[in-house]
């Protein structure tokens, strides 16, 4: 696909601070088994727990599951403003 990676799957979650912990990324991966897609990224305005975090780095699943917390969006956010020349 020319360097583009697709994503089907994406769960996005506005937490109060608490952190996102690893029930919540099992959760996703189930899903992600249920429904068949070439990535899957959990988003949160909030954190991971350390759990989340290693499990998401597993072999089995570090490049199947992405996990994006507030740094990550507030810099997304950042570079979409900027192409966008705001």
């Amino acid at each position: 696909m020319n360097g583009i990676i697709a994503f089907d799957t994406v769960y996005s979650t506005a937490s109060e601070p608490l952190d996102i912990g690893i029930a919540v990324v099992h959760e996703f991966l189930g899903a992600g088994v249920a429904e068949p897609s070439t990535g899957l990224i959990l988003a949160t305005t909030s954190s991971f727990t350390k759990p989340a975090c290693d499990l998401s780095q597993r072999e089995a699943v570090r490049y199947r599951l992405h996990l994006r917390d507030y740094l990550d969006l507030t810099a997304w956010i950042a570079g979409y403003a900027a192409k966008r020349g705001r």
